[in-house]
């Protein structure tokens, strides 16, 4: 990591711990869009003028796993949103996505995971957003489990 970046939040080994300064903090406010494809992928590049690294958070506790059992996952709890799929969590990603389609497709599933541990499910190993200035990028480790089947998605 060089002198022109730092870490934002970090979720590793079921823990998630915001970077700055202990509290999430919105800059200048904005929207976020998902790559041409609709897609993210590791090491995502998410390029914009302002930014709620909740928000950002929240998006992709919808889109895999953290411990999850059946209403909580881990970090969604931990961005205090509540229940995985609640007003609150919607609201963030609904906010800062508006017309993404990956936002539109979690957000009409209500968010839901399968609770780890059920015969097919995903969870982060870790998420790391990190921050470049005029960008942000995103590493993440993402186990999918398919009966008895695991398939890694990583950078």
């Amino acid at each position: 990591m060089d002198l022109n970046q730092h870490e934002l939040a970090i979720f590793e080994g079921g823990q998630f711990r915001p970077v700055l300064g202990g509290q999430f903090r919105p800059v200048l406010g904005g929207q976020f869009q998902t790559g041409e494809s609709g897609q993210i992928s590791p090491a995502q590049v998410v390029n914009f003028t302002g930014f709620s690294i909740k928000a950002l958070t929240a998006f992709y506790s919808a889109m895999g796993g953290s411990n999850c059992s059946r209403e909580f996952c881990d970090l969604t709890t931990a961005l205090e949103l509540g229940k995985q799929g609640s007003d609150r969590h919607k609201n963030l990603i609904k906010t800062y996505f508006p017309n993404d389609k990956v936002a539109e497709t979690v957000l009409k599933q209500d968010c839901y995971l399968r609770p780890s541990g059920a015969s097919s499910f995903s969870d982060f190993e870790y998420l790391t957003l990190i921050d470049k200035g005029d960008s942000v990028y995103v590493n993440y480790r993402l186990m999918y489990y398919n009966s008895g089947e695991i398939i890694w998605f990583d950078d």
